[in-house]
């Protein structure tokens, strides 16, 4: 495992002590894997915990942590308690009323991943801290009702999607172009609508980071269904973004189904030959 000797904090985002790992939200808002077995003197951390650690990478290349060490108490001493007033699915934020009557702002990425997303009027958990732009926000929060809710399995390193589909549109299209079946300007729209699909879902992961204008999701199907999706795929895979949220994933895949559709019609009716742009 290579290691930074530079010592980061966040928080930890959501621990599953029957499979001993959990994930670290860093100050960018995204999450570091931390096995057990990296914690100094044993000592196990919980949801909320402040934690210090030095990143680094396993085996297969994928950051996680190296070091770490729990930094605050535990979370019964830090922990505080609100209502999810609003919240803003599409954009994955909201705010928390707390019990003083302040309102704090919230991202999704502050939840321990579980099988439903936010609603309003949730009872949570949260401890209070600031963004990297020193505006005050939970950096973490859980459901009050839910205190045990663990990890998915599903978000395990190594287990996001793989970017196969593409690859696999990739080879479909060059065998259509070698067999006349479509012009060479098809493959090259699919290639530039996956270079700006893929630059879009960067995008809006640094937006989603930083709490700014985020691109709408239905901007993204709407660029997938044109033949963007192999682009989205791979940006699935490099960025870790929508790339767990069910219904997202669902209209995801239904994009892809109409796209590979519609191309084996058109195809198959000889509709994007050469000659019928000559």
């Amino acid at each position: 495992m290579s290691t930074t000797s530079t010592i980061s904090e966040g928080a930890l985002a959501s621990w599953d002590a029957a499979r001993g790992f959990g994930f670290i939200r860093q100050a960018d808002g995204s999450r570091l894997f931390a096995h057990a077995s990296v914690f100094a003197g044993g000592a196990l951390p919980q949801p909320g915990d402040t934690v210090q650690y030095r990143r680094g990478s396993g085996r297969d290349g994928r950051p996680q942590a190296s070091w770490a060490q729990v930094k605050t108490a535990p979370l019964d001493s830090a922990r505080c308690k609100g209502v999810l007033q609003h919240w803003d699915d599409a954009r994955g934020f909201g705010f928390i009323d707390a019990e003083d009557g302040q309102s704090l702002f919230v991202h999704v990425s502050a939840f321990p991943v579980s099988p439903r997303r936010p609603l309003p009027g949730d009872e949570v958990y949260y401890k209070a801290g600031h963004n990297e732009q020193g505006k005050p926000v939970a950096v973490w929060a859980s459901y009050a009702t839910l205190p045990g809710l663990h990890v998915l399995a599903s978000l395990k390193p190594g287990r996001r999607p793989r970017p196969w589909p593409a690859l696999v549109m990739v080879l479909m299209l060059a065998a259509l172009w070698l067999v006349g079946r479509v012009a060479s300007w098809v493959p090259a729209a699919y290639g530039l609508l996956s270079i700006l699909l893929f630059l879009a879902y960067g995008r809006d992961k640094y937006a989603a980071q930083r709490q700014k204008w985020r691109t709408p999701e239905s901007t993204l199907h709407m660029l997938a269904v044109l033949g963007g999706w192999p682009g989205a795929a791979l940006a699935q895979y490099v960025f870790n973004h929508k790339s767990t949220k069910p219904a997202f994933r669902r209209y995801y895949w239904l994009s892809v189904a109409l796209n590979v559709a519609g191309l084996a019609w058109l195809a198959g009716h000889g509709l994007l030959t050469a000659a019928n742009f000559g």
